[in-house]
């Protein structure tokens, strides 16, 4: 059946686009949003409103290239030969995570990550994402990357176990000239238990954290 007008072969059009843009996640980013809006990459639900013909061309999913982590107390094992990595809480856990990005202008940039399997409630802490500086293959566990810039967004989780958070990270991304973005994760507070994450070696590769980009 024909279109009435181009306006409908339009909406078709960036139907198909919104569908291939989340086919490829693991785990739907959000739960059920209410009518009028739309659910985004970070696990929010925006509302609708006119967005540019053809906003972006393709959806990539990126794995680390690196990775390590940091702690307080010094503990001295390698990070990058660890299944799970110790975020905020009293050790002041960090986590440092590497990725090659893709030619193109990138419109929306998610990091998501997993608590580690059998992995206990934490306590509520609000995770903040940075750019730092390269790290090579692994991470000092005592001595973390230098942050470059400001802080980019931040998410107040309480890390339950089997649920994913989503961190918006457009921004620092975008910053990002070299072709190779060195991203970290610190939590704002302290105290308490920090969140056990899967790292980019767990066993389950459905829990490894991974950046959903939209490239244009």
């Amino acid at each position: 059946m024909a279109f009435p007008n181009a306006f409908f072969a339009s909406l078709v059009l960036l139907a198909s686009v919104v569908v291939t843009a989340f086919s490829g996640c693991h785990t739907p980013p959000c739960g059920t949003c209410a009518q009028g809006t739309v659910c985004e990459l970070d696990g929010t639900c925006r509302a609708l409103g006119p967005r540019p013909r053809m906003g972006f061309t393709r959806a990539e999913q990126l794995h680390a290239v690196e990775w390590g982590g940091t702690r307080r107390d010094h503990r001295t094992e390698t990070a990058q030969d660890l299944d799970e990595l110790l975020l905020g809480g009293s050790v002041g856990g960090t986590v440092h995570l590497a990725f090659d990005l893709p030619r193109g202008e990138i419109s929306v940039a998610v990091l998501t990550i997993y608590p580690a399997p059998r992995a206990h409630v934490s306590t509520p802490q609000t995770l903040r994402a940075f750019r730092t500086t390269a790290f090579g293959d692994a991470v000092s566990r005592a001595v973390p990357p230098r942050r470059i810039g400001r802080f980019g967004s931040s998410r107040h989780v309480a890390g339950r176990p089997n649920r994913p958070v989503r961190i918006d990270v457009t921004g620092l991304v975008r910053d990002e000239r070299e072709g190779r973005v060195h991203l970290g994760l610190d939590a704002r507070e302290r105290e308490g238990l920090p969140w056990r994450i899967a790292s980019p070696i767990a066993e389950n590769d459905a829990l490894h954290p991974h950046l959903d980009v939209r490239v244009r």
